[in-house]
């Protein structure tokens, strides 16, 4: 998978979706983090900037961090 593959996070403003993000920034994917609200995903998109220098990160409302995606992950809490 090439480097420059936009990747969306849905519910990535969740400890999931933020520990899964950090983990594809560090290895240089850029990426949209989607959460129902706005201001949550630009909080979270801010936290995984701290933590990975120069990492290219797109917050938006699930509905938006999926168009022009190359690659949409679920990361949400599942119960059985």
């Amino acid at each position: 998978m090439a480097m420059d593959t936009t990747v969306a996070i849905l519910g990535g403003s969740g400890d999931l979706g933020q520990g899964l993000g950090t983990a594809l920034a560090r290895a240089g994917f850029p990426l949209r983090i989607g959460s129902r609200q706005l201001e949550r995903a630009t909080e979270a998109a801010a936290t995984i900037r701290a933590a990975v220098d120069g990492a290219t990160i797109e917050p938006a409302t699930n509905a938006d961090a999926v168009t022009g995606a190359d690659l949409v992950v679920i990361a949400v809490p599942f119960a059985t």
